[in-house]
């Protein structure tokens, strides 16, 4: 599938992006308010891994992150399946 608007992503993680979320988090324990790195919240939003994978492929159509312990891979393929599914998503 070529990228375009119909190449959709779904991303599954137990955990999300726990090494920005710690940066971030650091720098207000250390720093206080003035440590809050606006540069490093958008990658602290649990979406932002489908989000930048996305970007990285060129795929316009939904992209998704679902966070669900021990089952995040059988819930990403179970909505990637859905969007495919309900068409909003060829791919």
């Amino acid at each position: 599938m070529p990228p375009g608007p119909t190449l959709g992503l779904v991303v599954g993680t137990e955990h999300g992006d726990f090494r920005s979320t710690e940066n971030f988090a650091n720098g207000f324990l250390t720093r206080g308010p003035s440590g809050l790195s606006p540069m490093i919240f958008p990658n602290t939003v649990m979406n932002s891994m489908a989000a930048v994978a996305a970007i990285a492929i060129g795929a316009k159509a939904p992209s998704v992150t679902v966070n669900q312990a021990t089952v995040a891979g059988d819930v990403a393929v179970a909505r990637a399946a859905a969007l495919i599914r309900d068409g909003r998503a060829q791919a």
